[in-house]
């Protein structure tokens, strides 16, 4: 089952750009990897990809440094700038991976604001990175939520995740109006 699509383009245009691996052109493919990236993960997305058409030839390879039998297809490698083609391999997972963790955040603020959350939490089970250490279990109200890749983080595709929450003692105490004789006289 394929996700709503909404946001794909913003996020896979944002991990294009930010990490540069890979040409502006590469969008549309990234695009339509999308939906099996968030079912089955960006690994089995880009492995898929790297299978399809026409492979390098044996020397093609050899002049990338990759072994014989390495799927790698000719248009993978066309969408690849020179950052992209020293991990010419990696380079659509790691882009696809920046794309799904960017959209899942999106997609958890917009939840957030079509039902009203009081605040969002920031999750992660990352360790060793200050960026994804400093939001961990962090609060943040619904102006101040950040859905973009922390600058201090060191991961290429940052794994921290938002939820939107709901305080609901206190929207009780919100709503409850004054008491309402019932006894009737």
């Amino acid at each position: 089952m394929a996700r709503d699509p909404r946001y794909w383009r913003e996020s896979v245009q944002e991990a294009i750009f930010a990490l540069g691996y890979l040409r502006p052109e590469a969008e549309g493919k990234l695009m339509e990897l999308m939906p099996l990236a968030q079912v089955r993960g960006p690994r089995t997305a880009a492995a898929a990809f790297r299978a399809q058409g026409k492979q390098l030839s044996a020397n093609d390879k050899k002049r990338l440094g990759l072994r014989q039998s390495a799927a790698i297809s000719v248009e993978l490698v066309d969408d690849l700038t020179p950052k992209g083609l020293l991990q010419p391999l990696s380079a659509h997972e790691i882009t696809l991976q920046r794309a799904v963790f960017t959209e899942r955040r999106l997609r958890a603020v917009a939840a957030g604001l079509e039902t009203r959350a009081d605040y969002y939490l920031y999750a992660t089970g990352s360790t060793g990175c200050p960026g994804c250490a400093r939001l961990k279990t962090q609060r943040a109200g619904p102006g101040e939520v950040d859905p973009s890749h922390p600058l201090d983080c060191i991961h290429e595709a940052c794994p921290v995740g938002i939820v939107p929450e709901t305080d609901h003692r206190l929207r009780y105490q919100m709503h409850q109006g004054p008491p309402t004789d019932l006894g009737g006289e």
